[in-house]
């Protein structure tokens, strides 16, 4: 998906390093949050989110 920004939008390689990484921060973020919100594991929260995202429920 990032890829796709750096050809669609003229990223540079910087800008689409930058893009993943906060990427994974934001993600790593609802994880640890979701985990401790209901007091289950962190994978348990990951995958929670992980099925959402794949079920396309928003």
């Amino acid at each position: 998906m990032f890829l796709v920004g750096m050809e669609t939008q003229g990223w540079t390689e910087e800008r689409m390093e930058n893009e993943v990484t906060e990427g994974i921060q934001k993600v790593l973020q609802q994880i640890f949050k979701l985990a401790a919100t209901k007091g289950i594991t962190t994978e348990a929260a990951a995958r929670q989110i992980a099925e959402k995202r794949l079920s396309f429920d928003t």
